[in-house]
């Protein structure tokens, strides 16, 4: 395979494997039917991928996005749809390999939501939420659709925009107990197939994601959460050939959420890889994102 269509194929790997993580803590809590939610994030993702014996790709990806959440009723139970649009600053370096580095930005593929409770998870007003009890099992689920629309340049190595579309079917499994909440959530990354770069055919099988998450706190004042997810599958074929490179790995993460006057409120979130199979990527991230409720 010639040494630039490598180097593309590389990069889409890249491009693709930050879409592969299942929800936040608390993602999936009671809110407000008529309330919305516009949120500003800030995530630093940099990940360390073997491309060879020695040859390594160190990567680094910046995004600032914009989210705006709707919350209502539906058939009785909480809904919410959200658009979410990214911007992306993406570097890429290899070492002990003669490729050259490269960087790029400009938008990235948008995003929308839909999510619905599903096992008592009720549509309710604000007054009603405040004396609901909470305590017990409640279930909800999210369907996230990435859009191909960001910047793409098909004779460039490296994009902010992945060229294919991506859907992620997730559903929750909440316990809580007072101001305790523990969650189990799972889903799934499908990936569209490419043809984009020059006739070369690249697609990835199926990432499963499975997430157990604890958290302590009030959603009105402060939580703190601590995360373990493994991720499986996502290996990648180029021009009919596999790649060996599916994932096996484990993740550790925590989060802080404090609330702030004036219905705004501030998270912090980090991951980082705890084990990762051979020829997949050490990924870690860290997130900031500023909120105000409506």
């Amino acid at each position: 395979m010639p040494a630039l269509l490598k180097f593309s194929a590389c990069s889409l790997i890249f491009a693709f494997s930050f879409n592969a993580q299942a929800g936040d803590p608390r993602t999936f809590t009671l809110n407000a039917y008529d309330t919305s939610r516009t949120s500003v994030r800030y995530r630093q993702q940099n990940s360390e991928t073997p491309r060879g014996p020695k040859e390594l790709e160190i990567a680094q990806k910046e995004t600032f996005s914009v989210r705006h959440v709707q919350y209502f009723a539906l058939a009785g139970q909480l809904a919410s749809a959200a658009i979410q649009l990214p911007y992306q600053q993406s570097e890429q370096e290899f070492r002990h390999s003669r490729r050259p580095s490269d960087q790029q930005d400009g938008l990235g593929d948008p995003m929308l939501f839909f999510g619905m409770g599903l096992y008592r998870m009720p549509a309710l007003d604000k007054a009603a939420l405040r004396e609901y009890d909470q305590n017990g099992l409640s279930s909800g689920c999210e369907l996230i659709v990435t859009l191909p629309l960001g910047s793409y340049d098909s004779n460039r190595s490296l994009n902010t925009s992945s060229n294919r579309w991506m859907v992620l079917p997730e559903c929750q499994l909440g316990l809580t107990l007072d101001q305790w909440l523990i969650e189990g959530m799972v889903s799934m990354n499908w990936f569209s197939n490419t043809t984009a770069y020059k006739g070369t055919s690249f697609s990835q099988d199926n990432i499963y994601n499975f997430k157990f998450s604890t958290s302590y706190g009030s959603p009105r004042t402060a939580w703190l959460a601590g995360s373990l997810e493994y991720k499986t599958g996502g290996e990648t074929t180029r021009a009919g050939r596999r790649d060996d490179n599916r994932m096996s790995n484990w993740y550790g993460g925590a989060a802080l959420h404090v609330g702030l006057p004036g219905h705004n409120s501030v998270k912090l979130f980090a991951t980082l890889p705890l084990s990762t199979a051979t020829k997949t990527s050490k990924t870690s991230e860290y997130s900031l994102v500023l909120s105000h409720t409506w």
